[in-house]
């Protein structure tokens, strides 16, 4: 016999029911009285928990007036019952106070304003019909309420931890599965997870993605959420992913401003292990960026060919390469228009000052990058600065015309 020791749930609405009834259900089922208080046995076929009957000297011999009328046999028999009644016997009390505990139980975790519906209800049949009468949500509307649950899921919420988002996706998983909604039914589940899990971590998200499509292909069986789950808290255990903190641009393109902060978003967060093992960006690996290496840079050939067949495989990975290889190559191009510029004298504005010049102002034609930020202004009027950036030495901000001149621009 266990003892009614579960964690406390209280049950106020339908939405408490299935966790209440669970706790109340696994108690009984340790205290060996489910039997006696399942709502769904009908009452005609409920057992009862009666008192076992003491044997006398008479359930062996009937005709006996004492305990001297029986044999020798009949004695060792009454002695076997005796001792099978007081094992029932114990048996009887400890279901008895479970039942009354039981009872307390359900007293103390229902809420005080459904407790209406224990009024006149003596046992824990009686009480657990009531409430799942009146509490218990029916098939249709528990499908309802967890498709809207699983929807909810397809998206990291921005004010919940991480860790309680992947929990929830469990348990909304495994009830989905126990009702067989579509929502679940063969692969569905583990890309719409996947699909979410690209928030925090694009690269196991693709990754898995490829698995699944190779195993979809061969008609093999696929991992479900549970076991994507399981990899992936692994994978935060040997890596973690990098939380990417994002922050609006100050910039203007061709004169148009930002209308929200989503348009413009440049990234603050430190680079992440590459492709190579090393950490830094895409830019800087000379693996993936022929331009960069150094004159007696030799790369390894089993970490090449590692590299450039996840490159040729992550569509995603090839498509940031890519980028990155284009990006390495506007600087070039950049900064060989810049030495080029350097040294001509191109007049700005009249400044009253300037006696040297005759009232106009000579200024250097340069391109200049500050970090990661940049800012965009168009104008009609052609000038030879047109496409440069002009530096502004009290802004951490500069003005250029030619989008292909940002360094990021998302």
């Amino acid at each position: 016999m266990s003892s009614l020791t579960t964690t406390q749930v209280i049950l106020s609405a339908p939405s408490d029911w299935r966790p209440w009834f669970q706790t109340i259900r696994t108690a009984a089922v340790q205290a060996d009285i489910w039997k006696f208080v399942n709502p769904d046995t009908p009452n005609s076929e409920l057992p009862t928990c009666d008192e076992p009957e003491e044997p006398t000297y008479r359930t062996v011999n009937p005709t006996a007036t004492g305990y001297k009328d029986l044999s020798d046999l009949e004695r060792e028999e009454l002695r076997d019952l005796k001792a099978t009644y007081k094992r029932q016997y114990k048996e009887y009390r400890e279901r008895k106070s479970s039942i009354g505990s039981l009872i307390k139980r359900i007293q103390e975790s229902v809420d005080r304003k459904q407790h209406y519906l224990l009024e006149d209800l003596d046992t824990p049949y009686e009480l657990l019909s009531s409430l799942k009468k009146r509490l218990s949500p029916t098939q249709k509307v528990r499908e309802r309420d967890l498709a809207v649950s699983y929807n909810k899921l397809k998206k990291v919420p921005r004010d919940s931890d991480l860790d309680d988002w992947l929990s929830e996706w469990q348990v909304v998983y495994t009830q989905c599965k126990s009702l067989n909604l579509p929502e679940v039914h063969d692969n569905r589940a583990s890309i719409d997870f996947l699909n979410a899990v690209k928030a925090v971590d694009v690269h196991f998200a693709e990754n898995q993605l490829d698995k699944i499509q190779d195993l979809e292909e061969q008609g093999k069986e696929c991992p479900d959420v549970l076991q994507l789950l399981d990899r992936f808290e692994t994978r935060r255990r040997i890596s973690p992913p990098t939380k990417v903190r994002s922050q609006p641009a100050f910039a203007t393109l061709q004169g148009k401003g930002l209308e929200s902060k989503k348009e413009v978003n440049v990234s603050t967060a430190p680079p992440r292990p590459c492709l190579c093992g090393e950490s830094h960006f895409f830019v800087d690996c000379p693996y993936l960026i022929k331009s960069i290496r150094k004159q007696n840079w030799k790369p390894d050939a089993e970490m090449l060919a590692k590299i450039n067949e996840t490159v040729e495989k992550v569509p995603s990975l090839g498509k940031a390469v890519e980028i990155a290889r284009k990006k390495v190559a506007t600087r070039s191009q950049n900064r060989t228009q810049d030495i080029g510029s350097q040294g001509r004298n191109v007049d700005h504005c009249p400044h009253p000052n300037d006696k040297a010049t005759g009232g106009k102002r000579g200024a250097f034609a340069t391109t200049h990058f500050m970090d990661a930020h940049a800012t965009s202004n168009h104008t009609q009027v052609q000038y030879p600065l047109h496409n440069s950036f002009l530096l502004d030495s009290a802004s951490p901000a500069h003005v250029c015309n030619d989008i292909e001149r940002f360094i990021a621009f998302e």
